[in-house]
């Protein structure tokens, strides 16, 4: 509603993935009302239902109603698709060359995690999240973490596991390691304004990684110039299934040198 979008995309969207494409679709119609409604701005500003602010006066009416368009639509397309998608629990079971279809039973299933060390994905000077420009990751809404001030432009898996996530903007990397535990790292702050300009990647979705393999490298001095912050966050998102986070390192780390301990 107030148009801070990480938590959402990061903890359920993209790896949910039908809810981002549901939200995109209902955008997607809400904009064209948009531009039917002739809906102006007047200046750069905040998203969400506090994005009024930023829009013409006569237009702001307008403006509400595409925004109702777009929760709507997006609440109704997520809502049906995942119920559907939810209840389509069936098997088939082949029984002497014939295939009858029968309901499965439901499954209860509850998220194993097991203690592990996280290693710090960049070389650089450790400093506490709650320091972090952004109060999306200082205020640990995403999760309990760390942040690195990078002194070099390599970045590395954290710990062995799977890429869940590799942002199309080469600016964030999400890995579920192989005792559970789900980490986004996040190079720099409001770096996905750059459009993946000053960032590389080595990986792709779905690619299994070891401890201290190159995941990417981003240009720190090209994205200091462009007037951003290049502080690496190390975030566990799923901080729920784990009774304590805690650091391991309090000044300078080099990349795979044990930065968080996880129980």
């Amino acid at each position: 509603m107030l148009g801070i979008t990480e938590p959402a995309i990061f903890g359920v969207n993209l790896k949910l993935k039908y809810p981002f494409v549901c939200a995109m679709i209902a955008s997607g119609i809400a904009s064209v009302f948009i531009g039917l409604f002739h809906v102006l701005s007047v200046s750069m500003g905040p998203a969400g239902i506090i994005g009024f602010i930023s829009i013409a006066a006569k237009s702001v009416p307008s403006f509400l109603i595409c925004a109702v368009i777009s929760f709507v639509l997006a609440f109704v397309l997520t809502f049906v698709y995942g119920k559907k998608k939810m209840s389509e629990s069936e098997v088939a079971v082949v029984t002497e060359g014939t295939t009858v279809v029968t309901p499965e039973a439901p499954v209860t299933s509850e998220m194993t995690v097991k203690a592990e060390k996280v290693s710090s994905p960049v070389k650089g000077q450790v400093v506490a999240l709650s320091t972090v420009n952004d109060p999306v990751f200082s205020s640990e809404m995403m999760g309990k973490g760390i942040a690195v001030k990078p002194v070099s432009g390599e970045v590395f898996a954290p710990v062995d596991g799977i890429l869940t996530v590799v942002y199309e903007t080469k600016h964030a990397y999400g890995i579920e390691s192989d005792n559970g535990a789900e980490i986004l790292i996040h190079i720099g702050i409001d770096t996905v304004n750059l459009a993946g300009e000053h960032f590389t990647t080595a990986k792709q979705s779905g690619d299994k990684v070891k401890k201290g393999d190159l995941l990417g490298t981003f240009d720190r001095e090209a994205i200091q110039k462009a007037g951003y912050d290049d502080t690496v966050m190390v975030i566990v998102t799923n901080t729920a299934n784990y009774s304590d986070i805690a650091p391991l390192a309090k000044t300078g780390v080099d990349a795979g040198e044990e930065i968080l301990e996880v129980k």
